[in-house]
């Protein structure tokens, strides 16, 4: 039988070689897994995309949808679809009335509160300032003074 005979230095460089095989295969194995987590997250964002443009075509679709229904409206035939009709249209004008009415008062109001704060800032000089910005106002708005 033959036995295999070591020298010392032989055996310091074997176990160099099986250190630098290990750190090999270590940065393989990284590099493998990288390349799998990188393949993980372009498959990821290839499913985000995807599900991007179905939403889209399902907003484009529903678009399209509404915009065919609301062309093509109802032709009013009988007298109580007239009645309804206009029933409607009444009640949104009377709602946007009393809306731009809340909208007036809320103006009206901010303009009282500026109007008294310009008072206390003022004191005696305000009446003068505010006859100013009337007679200002109201000459723009009936056409004098306008700058062309």
């Amino acid at each position: 039988m033959h036995q295999l005979v070591i020298k010392k230095g032989f055996s310091i460089d074997i176990i160099i070689i099986i250190i630098i095989v290990i750190i090999v295969i270590i940065i393989i194995i990284v590099i493998i897994i990288v390349i799998i987590i990188v393949i993980i997250i372009a498959i990821i964002i290839i499913i985000i995309i995807i599900i991007i443009i179905i939403i889209i075509i399902i907003i484009i679709i529903i678009i399209i949808i509404d915009m065919t229904t609301f062309t093509s409206k109802p032709v009013a035939t009988s007298y109580k679809t007239k009645k309804t009709t206009s029933n409607a249209l009444r009640f949104r004008i009377n709602q946007e009335i009393k809306f731009l009415y809340c909208k007036k008062q809320n103006l009206n109001t901010q303009l009282y509160h500026l109007h008294l704060e310009c008072a206390n800032y003022c004191n005696s000089a305000w009446q003068h300032i505010q006859d100013s910005i009337d007679s200002t106002c109201i000459s723009f708005i009936t056409g004098h003074n306008m700058q062309p």
